[in-house]
């Protein structure tokens, strides 16, 4: 978080990191959560011009949640069942100046699939986008987790 932490105060822009009270467990691959993160956050750098991003992270039942949402250009809602299609994106200014493939959020969606999670998107044109990752939680003893498919969300977001 630390350097998109960096990145959004050089272009003026709040970044703020909300985390439960206690640890947040995700069964989750490591490298494919990071990803996802890294993938969710650089769009909401990319298309944010003004105001900021929360990220935030919670449990709810049997689930961890990761929401991102940004203050950026928003998507029209006739875009929004296209954001996963791959080599999709929305015919705007920023999305032709930029150098993106439009596979981001195809992959990201794939990801989050492949770990058994699901992935949904609100937005509003020129208000801002909120995307919610959800994954199967993990149990919160730290003596339960031992390596493998397990990893711990927090220090994935507070590494720098």
């Amino acid at each position: 978080a630390s350097v998109f932490e960096r990145q959004a105060a050089a272009r003026g822009l709040a970044f703020i990191c909300e985390g439960a009270d206690e640890p947040v467990y995700a069964l989750a691959d490591e490298c494919a959560l990071m990803r996802v993160i890294d993938n969710l956050i650089s769009n909401a750098l990319k298309y944010t011009k003004e105001g900021g991003i929360r990220i935030r992270l919670s449990t709810e039942n049997d689930w961890f949640c990761l929401e991102v949402q940004d203050t950026g250009q928003g998507m029209d809602a006739t875009f929004l069942p296209h954001l996963f299609d791959r080599f999709k994106r929305e015919n705007s200014e920023s999305s032709r100046t930029s150098a993106s493939s439009g596979l981001g959020m195809t992959l990201t969606k794939r990801l989050v699939e492949l770990m058994d999670g699901h992935i949904s998107v609100s937005s509003k044109k020129g208000k801002g986008t909120a995307i919610r990752v959800l994954l199967r939680a993990a149990p919160t003893s730290a003596s339960s987790h031992n390596g493998g498919d397990r990893a711990i969300v927090e220090d994935i977001l507070t590494a720098g």
